[in-house]
């Protein structure tokens, strides 16, 4: 039997996602459209290839370059996301 989180921390996995959606927009158009297909709806990258209209290949290619860009975006300004993967 699985428990729901307190209110504690539904509160903070709250503030996390919002503050995880803001480093996100900071990113150039494509890489946030790439970072919701995949990562928001969980999309593979052939069905994100599809909805874009590009090859998987792409998919992957843009994926990997907007992590980076997305990491770098964290680590500058969202040191609160950083630290909590490294606690």
């Amino acid at each position: 039997l699985s428990r729901a989180p307190d209110g504690g921390a539904a509160a903070e996995a709250a503030l996390r996602a919002d503050a995880l959606w803001r480093a996100v927009r900071r990113l150039p158009a494509v890489h946030q459209e790439i970072v919701y297909l995949r990562h928001f709806l969980q999309l593979s990258e052939a069905e994100a290839g599809a909805a874009l209209g590009v090859p998987a290949g792409t998919v992957k290619s843009r994926t990997h370059r907007a992590l980076l860009q997305l990491r770098t975006v964290i680590v500058k300004d969202f040191p609160e996301l950083h630290e909590a993967d490294h606690e």
